[in-house]
């Protein structure tokens, strides 16, 4: 029998960025069980904080313990969530942690029977709140402690989420089916017209920790120049970015990690990072370099991965990540679906919040619209966003 644990006359909700006795251990037991969750995709519970802190919210963490039990110990389930405290004209926002950085995400159970009491504390949190907004996003619709969250919150929304695509292998393979026909018939014609055009390329797979660091700069420049083609701000340039970069150094020294090169007469045209999970490859990040994209580098670069992997039995799942493109639905033979799932504390409350999507949405369509049918208004938009006052 489980309760919901209580530290110091708490309820669950405690928040990390505080420095209390205890909290040290509960990090300590939380990142293990991320770790063995997902331990490519996972971040660690300091990193969720430091970002909770960058969207000027708090990191809470709804813990489920043992019965009696007076001080931290290994949970047996857990949410990380993000508070965003209210303002004159916002509710207090709640989401879970991590939105935005994981492909997936869901409420943590080591014990799967406390699903029902996890539930039930998240509900009590959210309830001690008059005016709130409760965002779940890229759940699975089979999460256990969603199907009790509905019960205890019965205004929960759903809509689908963005897919995740897979390309899975069977364990009796024939040779050289490591994709469709019509996608093996594209990668050979690509290798060809490549061959054609007189210059010399190759394929680098890098493995070893010391030889992905030195292929960093290399892999940033590409995205840099990626970025500003599309007029965004390197997103390996700020602090978050930093810390993404040091996430794959720590992967590539526990030798979970893979990056890919293709280059052309000697420049680096397109690479890919890939996280390494037992039998599954998960795609961490990929850019191509601005003026290749004739030549499709992509189609070249992942069909040698693929066939790579597709030789080594241990390798039975390529995990494309989220979302789904024309280029990714290529490559997929499965689709796993995710949804989003909202809550709001009053009826007045979500119509406002859907009445503001649906104007918001067609606001953006018409934007889209101008600025397709005018150069010269595209060009300002390139500028503007380009602008550094537009990413403070």
């Amino acid at each position: 029998m489980s309760t919901l644990l209580a530290v110091r006359g708490h309820y669950t909700a405690h928040r990390l960025d505080h420095d209390e006795l205890g909290y040290t251990s509960l990090s300590d037991d939380v990142d293990a069980v991320l770790r063995s969750e997902a331990p490519v995709t996972h971040l660690p519970i300091d990193e969720l904080a430091k970002q909770a802190r960058a969207r000027h919210a708090d990191l809470v963490v709804i813990v489920v313990g043992r019965q009696g039990e007076e001080s931290f110990t290994r949970p047996l389930g857990f949410a990380l969530l993000e508070r965003r405290p209210a303002s004159p004209w916002r509710p207090v926002d709640i989401r879970l942690a991590g939105e935005g950085k994981l492909d997936r995400q869901s409420f943590h159970l080591v014990e799967p029977e406390v699903a029902a009491t996890l539930a039930l504390g998240v509900a009590t949190f959210v309830r001690r709140h008059r005016v709130w907004r409760l965002h779940l996003d890229q759940v699975s619709s089979n999460d256990p402690t969603l199907a009790y969250l509905v019960r205890c919150l019965p205004r929960l929304r759903a809509q689908a989420g963005d897919p995740i695509p897979l390309l899975r292998w069977p364990d009796e393979r024939r040779p050289g089916r490591w994709a469709s026909k019509k996608t093996r018939a594209k990668h050979r014609t690509a290798c060809r017209r490549l061959d054609e055009s007189g210059s010399a390329w190759r394929v680098h797979r890098l493995r070893n920790a010391g030889e992905i660091r030195a292929a960093l700069p290399r892999t940033l420049e590409v995205r840099a120049a990626r970025e500003r083609q599309l007029a965004r701000r390197d997103a390996f340039a700020d602090a978050a970015g930093q810390r993404h970069v040091q996430r794959v150094l720590d992967l590539a020294a526990e030798g979970n990690a893979e990056v890919w090169l293709l280059t052309l007469d000697g420049t680096l045209v397109t690479y890919v990072v890939v996280g390494c999970d037992d039998g599954k490859r998960v795609l961490v990040d990929s850019r191509m370099r601005p003026g290749y994209e004739r030549r499709s580098p992509g189609l070249v670069l992942f069909g040698h991965m693929l066939a790579t992997w597709y030789v080594d039995d241990a390798v039975r799942v390529v995990d494309f990540g989220r979302g789904i493109n024309d280029f990714k639905r290529g490559l997929r033979n499965e689709v796993e679906e995710r949804l989003c799932v909202r809550a709001w504390s009053n009826p007045a409350l979500e119509y406002a919040d859907r009445g503001r999507h649906v104007a918001d949405a067609r606001l953006r369509a018409c934007a889209r619209s101008v600025r397709d049918r005018s150069p010269l208004v595209a060009g300002v938009v390139r500028r503007w966003r380009a602008h550094p006052f537009t990413h403070p």
